[in-house]
């Protein structure tokens, strides 16, 4: 069984919150590596209620936009169901409702893991892959069969 990085995440304000620091910290050192790092704006998407407590639920524990290329990425960090023993990583690409100021369709890059080491390092694959265009990115299921 692979070793979780923050188990109790959605149980624990501070695994919670150092988790979000992590993915934080992970993709800006990648924009700036990429010299991206101007043009992406975090957080995108809203994860507080009306009156501004945060929803602590993962969906999305990170999220970025870049106007100027019509992109995002949204990651969902969820917890691993009892009868798993490898944490899963999936990943896609789609258009959304949503447009640039340029009236663009946006494109975001989804990715939905349970958060391990190996998960991180493939997201951060996927996720440099989104922002520096090498390539269509197919979906992606690290859990699926060769």
């Amino acid at each position: 069984m692979e070793t979780l990085l923050f188990p109790d995440f959605l149980n624990n304000e501070r695994e919670y919150m150092e988790a979000v620091q992590l993915w934080s910290d992970s993709v800006h050192h990648l924009l700036v590596k990429n010299d991206k790092a101007e043009l992406w704006k975090s957080p995108w998407l809203n994860t507080r209620f009306a009156n501004g407590q945060m929803m602590f639920d993962g969906n999305p524990i990170y999220s970025a936009i870049c106007d100027s290329e019509a992109r995002a990425i949204r990651v969902i960090q969820e917890e691993l169901d009892a009868a798993g023993d490898e944490a899963p990583l999936t990943a896609w690409s789609e258009g959304t409702e949503w447009v640039t100021n340029k009236g663009n369709v946006v494109f975001m890059l989804t990715i939905v893991c349970v958060l391990s080491s190996r998960t991180f390092s493939e997201a951060l694959e996927i996720i440099e892959r989104w922002v520096t265009f090498q390539g269509p990115l197919q979906s992606f299921d690290s859990t699926a069969s060769p």
